[in-house]
């Protein structure tokens, strides 16, 4: 999954304007997809092992490796609760307000990867066979990007939902972008939780040596 913002829970937002009209409060932007690819080239060598340790090997699909008897589903979400920077900006709090605002005002759940294993054991697949747990702690000169680029998809919802101004969201890009070009401080990732179920293999039907004398 690895969406920010999406979760892949369904909710139903109504016909407000002021809120998205799907399910991925992001927005589908080419900014958004931009970002996206960011974060999927940032996270590769994670998914990478997790992959590995779940026994996913290249060019496997993911739907073949669930469907084939004792084949196994891999799920991914973020637990968004870890993001934060040190030191802490002037401006960090509009971050926080507009990225956990327009979560609460929309539905979403931004500690949804958390969650997973009790969403997978709700979807009649019983409890997850393993867990993986990881995040990044990285200099602002290399993270900081995700933070501008995860603001800036969410901010026009934000700023539809009264969360924000322009003036405001102006000067926290502007101070963050400064930080970061000037290497000062760090920045934590959320959470990156991966959660896996294998299907138990066929039983065998082969006549025994028993059944057949």
């Amino acid at each position: 999954m690895q969406k920010l913002g999406g979760h892949r829970q369904r909710h139903v937002l109504g016909t407000s304007p002021d809120l998205p009209d799907d399910d991925y409060v992001l927005g589908r932007t080419s900014q958004e997809y931009q970002r996206l690819r960011w974060q999927a080239r940032l996270w590769e060598p994670i998914t990478a092992r997790v992959l590995d340790q779940v026994g996913i090997g290249p060019g496997m699909r993911r739907l073949d490796a669930w469907t084939r008897p004792g084949g196994v589903m891999l799920v991914q979400e973020f637990d968004a609760h870890t993001m934060d920077i040190w030191p802490r900006l002037a401006t960090w709090e509009e971050f926080e307000r507009v990225l956990y605002g327009v979560f609460e005002k929309t539905g979403r759940d931004p500690r949804f990867g958390q969650k997973l294993p009790l969403h997978v054991a709700a979807a009649g697949l019983g409890e997850p066979d393993g867990t993986d747990v990881a995040g990044l702690l990285l200099p602002l000169v290399e993270i900081g990007v995700m933070f501008q680029a995860v603001y800036q998809s969410i901010r026009p919802v934000g700023l539809r939902l009264g969360l924000t101004t322009e003036a405001d969201g102006q000067a926290f890009l502007a101070e963050i972008a400064e930080a970061a070009h000037e290497r000062r401080g760090v920045g934590m990732s959320p959470l990156l939780v991966s959660v896996w179920k294998r299907k138990p293999p066929e039983p065998d039907t082969r006549p025994t040596r028993e059944s057949r004398l």
